[in-house]
């Protein structure tokens, strides 16, 4: 019963949000309350075949859908003003993803803050809004870092 609860909550107030933005279609905002509320229930990893098995969409449906364009930082701005009270400071916290292989886009070294190392792998920085009065932080967008080209030096 409080679960079934909190998915009602969470959904109202996606649905809200989703409404006070333009340019949302009314097919692309049931997808967008759908798949935040079903990555929050499935344990494990989540990818097309299991947000299928878990869903009400087919794969295919959820592969056509991820390709849109949402604008997730319009989206978390109205989520903190109405969730947020007004002592708010702006926080900054790069993570390190280690990853091995070739094809990956973005592979390179990065300082990785565990290993006290440059490693290679992924780079995401991470901005939210932290909010004192409350004592809790948002996520408001998350970038991922560029890799740095080596320069080669040619002797004459």
């Amino acid at each position: 019963m409080i679960i079934q609860h909190a998915f009602i909550k969470g959904n109202c107030l996606i649905d809200a949000i989703l409404l006070k933005m333009s340019g949302i279609g009314v097919i692309q905002s049931r997808f967008i309350s759908h798949i935040l509320l079903l990555i929050l229930s499935i344990k494990g990893k989540i990818n097309f075949l299991q947000l299928e098995r878990h869903g009400s969409y087919s794969e295919r449906s959820y592969r056509s859908n991820f390709s849109k364009e949402f604008d997730w930082l319009d989206f978390n701005s109205k989520f903190v003003s109405d969730q947020c009270s007004d002592e708010l400071i702006i926080g900054f916290d790069p993570s390190f993803i280690s990853k091995s292989g070739k094809c990956t886009p973005g592979l390179g070294y990065f300082y990785s803050g565990c290993s006290s190392r440059y490693e290679k792998g992924l780079e995401i920085g991470c901005y939210s809004v932290i909010d004192v009065k409350q004592n809790t932080a948002y996520h408001l967008y998350a970038a991922q870092s560029k890799t740095q080209q080596k320069r080669i030096m040619i002797k004459r």
